[in-house]
Formats: structure tokens, sequence, C-alpha cells
């Protein structure tokens, strides 16, 4: 039998973005299940708010929830390690922070977790790691696996939060989307004031003369293009652009993004599902055809339990199952409001096999 390490435990975590086979996608009773279901603690509410929060602290690692007052059911928002509580604790403190569960399995974990060794171990899988720096601000920098929304909160001038390089947290939500709008953000901070000039001029066109214009304005294809168009339409969310002016505009965004491939086929599909139904638009898709046009984009339904049955994984069927993984967890709460029986059924199979996607302990 291989001898695992901690380092096997956190190059899984960012490449799969899950905890033992658990994630920000799985249900409470999931996690309870893999993880103990006697570290679960409610926090106290706060007057006027219309959410209540909870959190699974099992030490290092640890799962915050969220639900709507009055409803039973706990979403959970974020999940992952807090990797400073092992930095300055004694090696007793340490091994209870760690928990049995872990140090059975992977041994002894080590108090302060390097970036580039961490780097090293996930190049050493055929991943690579992406980030930000300066992010959140100066004394921190992110790094991410692409298509994972695990984060890695590396401390670089903070002595609080360890020696520089001193990964302090890997924490993830849901969804996968954001570490591209971390990046726009950082890197086009300086050009708000052009962009909001842009969304100006946009709003002012037809269909066909805001085609010429993005094919004058956009940069060439590549990863520049990508982050510019994403700076482009987040640009346009904020609550004073809410009005059926702005609305349009983003519904076009969104579809020429879709024709000229910033969103791959599977995201342009469920991008048109926030738009279904929309009654500030002329002519907005309905729930079916985004579910159709998503069932049409992705594997099949054979290809995706094959991937969740297999015990090993290629890096691109790894990527694969990621991202199956968190579209499954997106689509779940549109089950309901589909019309089409056999669209329901198809969507139905889809949201229960995605949890059972990367359950395998790849890595340990």
């Amino acid at each position: 039998m291989t001898h695992l390490t901690d380092l096997d435990f956190f190059a899984g975590m960012a490449i799969t973005g899950t905890v033992l086979g658990v994630d920000a996608t799985s249900n409470l009773s999931t996690v309870q299940e893999v993880l103990g279901d006697h570290h679960f603690f409610e926090q106290p509410w706060e007057d006027g708010s219309t959410w209540e929060y909870a959190y699974c602290g099992y030490g290092l690692v640890e799962f915050g929830w969220g639900r709507k007052r009055g409803s039973d059911e706990w979403i959970c928002q974020y999940s992952g390690t807090q990797n400073h509580r092992m930095i300055r604790a004694t090696r007793r403190r340490a091994r209870r922070t760690v928990g049995l569960q872990l140090r059975e399995r992977y041994g002894r974990f080590r108090p302060v977790l390097n970036i580039e060794v961490l780097r090293g171990v996930v190049e050493d899988h055929g991943y690579s790691l992406d980030s930000t720096p300066e992010w959140p601000g100066a004394d921190f920098s992110e790094f991410w696996v692409p298509g994972v929304s695990t984060t890695m909160t590396v401390a670089m001038s903070d002595p609080d939060w360890g020696p520089p390089g001193t990964v302090a947290k890997m924490l993830g939500g849901p969804h996968s989307e954001q570490h591209l709008n971390h990046k726009a953000r950082v890197a086009l901070d300086g050009e708000k004031k052009q962009f909001d000039a842009y969304g100006k001029e946009l709003r002012k066109l037809t269909d066909a003369q805001r085609a010429e214009w993005l094919d004058e304005h956009q940069p060439a294809a590549g990863p520049d293009r990508d982050l510019w168009w994403s700076f482009l339409r987040s640009r346009f969310v904020s609550a004073e652009n809410d009005q059926a002016p702005w609305t349009e505009l983003k519904y076009a965004l969104d579809r020429e993004a879709a024709v000229r491939g910033i969103d791959t086929p599977d995201r342009a599909a469920l991008k048109l599902l926030y738009w279904a139904g929309n009654a500030e638009l002329p002519e907005p898709p309905t729930l079916d055809e985004a579910i159709t046009q998503w069932l049409a984009t992705t594997p099949t339904l054979e290809e995706g339990q094959r991937l969740a049955a297999a015990t090993t994984l290629t890096p691109d069927e790894m990527r694969l199952s990621r991202r199956l993984r968190y579209q499954a967890h997106e689509l779940r709460d549109h089950l309901p409001a589909i019309t089409d029986s056999n669209l329901a059924n198809a969507l139905k199979s889809w949201t229960e096999l995605g949890p059972q996607l990367l359950r395998y302990p790849y890595f340990g």
C-alpha cells in the first residue's frame, strides 16, 4: 500500500475541490455522514437578516452553511481547510485540529504548507496553478487549479499568517465562475470609467451595430479576450443597472459571448437559464429551451456514469468530472419548474449522478 502524506490530501483537494469526496455542492446529511455529525454549530441570528448561518467545524476542515429563515434546507456556501489554525498550534493541539480521521489516513500534517511545495505536487499530477497577485489585498495572493473553485489564500507579507508563501486557507464555493472575475477585476481595475462608457455606448446600438463594435474593441483571441469580456459583463451587474435597457444589454452580451466562443456551449446554456422567463426581455428564452441546450452540449449520461465509477481518471477526465458536478448542482433547483416530463427525467438523472462524481479518493 502506498504511504500517504498530508500533501496527498492538500493536492487532492486543490485538484478535485473535494474533502474525502464531499464539497460545497454536497448536502448537510452527506457531509455529516462522511465527516461526523457532532460538529454542527448554528450562529446567532442577526437582527433584520432573512438568512441564518451555521458551520461544521472539524478543526482543519470547515463547511459553512446558510438558509432562509423558515426553510429546513441548509445550503453549503463554502468548504475546505483553515490551514492557519495549524501554524502556531502545539503538537498536541495540531493533532486535535487535524482530527483522527485525517491523521489515520494521511499521517502527520505539517504546521506550515508552502504554496511552491504544493504547486510541485499538483504539477507532478499533471495540473497547473493560476494566480492573482495581491488579492484580496497587498498582503495576500490567490492560487487555484483552473476550473476548480477551491482557492488557496497565500500570505505574502503578513507575518501573522506565517512566512511568505504560506497557504493560510483552501476554501471553495459551489460554483466555478469566481476566479476569472477576480482576475479581471485586478487586471482592469484602472479602466472602470472606460468600461462604464462602453456600456452607455453599447446600450444605444442595434444588434448588428453592437456586433461590429465588439469586433473592433475586443482583444485578439486568448486569455486577454476572456478577461476583457468578463470585466465588460461584470460592470453591468450592479443594482443601478437593473432597469430594462441594461437588462437587454446584459442578455445581448451573453448571447454574443456564446456566439464568439467566450462561453463554452454548456456554460452558455447555464447562462440562458438565468434569463428564462425574464419579463423585461421582449422574447425571453424558456426554461425548457435552456435545459434542452444544456443536455445537447453535455456528455451522455452513460459517459457520466463511467466517470463516476472509475477509480482512476486522466487530468482531462478529472476536469470534466469537476465541471459536471458543479453544473449538476446548479441545475437541480430548476427541476420543479420544467414542463416537459422527458426533459425533467433526463435532468433528474444528471442531478442524481452529480454528487457521485469525484467521490473516489483519487489522491489517497
